[in-house]
């Protein structure tokens, strides 16, 4: 078995396991440390982009290929072939970075772009920079000379354009107000590892209440759309007051603005899930749920429904793409 099926034999069946089963795996398959911090976290980031792409709704076929089938004829495939719903299919190739440089070698870059087009049709590099995804011709690629910079080529992503997700700012001036019960409740919004049971929500622009949930509330499933807004607010501003021994109120604030994407406001939510062998959910496990027939419940109509309401409440949020920087 080679490094690759083995990591990919892991992900199949991870979600299955505890963290301590997990461990006890990745000694017996004999993982090492380049497989568990670059091999595979390749992989996440390939069932990461077909769960944001599956979220955004916007793909008629995503078809991925077994690279390993491709090494007994030196073949130069790529990760995957997408239809779009308006029926342009082209070969799509992967990649990832910590940094907010790719580059990619030009010999490789001219084989992949001749395997591409002997099938006759277009290759297109997504590419995740620093943690932000783009998507660039092969051709595009070719005229940088394989070089792409996250600050330098973002306008020219078609990321947004062909996949249909957009840049969200929400301006500064929002509060949310969290309550939590320390002892066990019946009913509640979410459980905090270190505060309790959430059984109230509130968030304010400029002072004025926009929404207000506890778990039985018609739209609580908003509390979780709002999970990567909440995150930026606690990282500007957060209160703890404790009331008691019984109730914890935090309090979150925005000071400046922040720039959010549709896409990041799907993924944001699942890494605030707790699955039930007790890890935090990531996407390679919300994924291989949504294979086995779990419901898709984190979808872009939610999230324009959500703006919808915020902009109905005087909420200046704007929309936008890459292109319109």
């Amino acid at each position: 078995m080679t490094n690759i099926e083995k990591i990919k034999a892991f992900l199949s069946i991870k979600n299955f396991l505890s963290l301590k089963d997990q461990e006890y795996l990745i000694e017996k398959l004999e993982l090492s440390e380049i497989d568990l911090t670059k091999r595979l976290k390749g992989k996440e980031t390939e069932i990461e982009l077909y769960l944001i792409l599956h979220m955004l709704g916007v793909c008629n076929h995503i078809l991925a290929f077994d690279e390993g089938t491709s090494v007994l004829t030196g073949s130069y495939s790529p990760d995957a072939i997408i239809e779009l719903k308006n029926g342009y299919r082209f070969f799509m190739e992967i990649k990832s970075t910590d940094d907010q440089i790719f580059k990619n070698s030009m010999g490789n870059l001219e084989k992949r772009i001749n395997f591409a087009n002997s099938f006759g049709l277009p290759l297109f590099f997504a590419i995740k920079l620093s943690g932000y995804w783009s998507l660039y011709n092969a051709d595009y690629l070719v005229s940088k000379n394989g070089r792409i910079s996250l600050v330098d080529d973002f306008h020219d992503s078609e990321f947004y354009t062909m996949f249909e997700s957009h840049m969200i700012t929400f301006p500064n001036g929002f509060k949310a107000i969290r309550r939590y019960k320390k002892t066990e409740v019946e009913d509640y919004i979410s459980k905090h590892d270190d505060y309790g049971y959430m059984i109230n929500y509130e968030l304010f622009f400029d002072e004025k209440l926009v929404f207000s949930f506890n778990s039985k509330s018609e739209k609580v499933f908003y509390y979780f759309i709002l999970e990567s807004l909440n995150d930026a607010m606690l990282m500007q501003v957060k209160e703890i007051n404790e009331l008691g021994n019984e109730e914890i109120v935090e309090i979150l604030q925005l000071e400046s603005d922040v720039l959010l994407s549709t896409h990041g406001m799907l993924l944001s939510p699942i890494f605030h899930l707790k699955h039930h062998y007790d890890f935090m959910y990531d996407s390679t496990t919300y994924f291989q749920d949504i294979l086995n027939n779990a419901p898709t419940h984190l979808t872009k109509d939610i999230i324009f429904a959500l703006l919808l309401e915020l902009m109905q409440n005087h909420v200046p949020i704007k929309m936008f793409t890459n292109k319109e920087v």
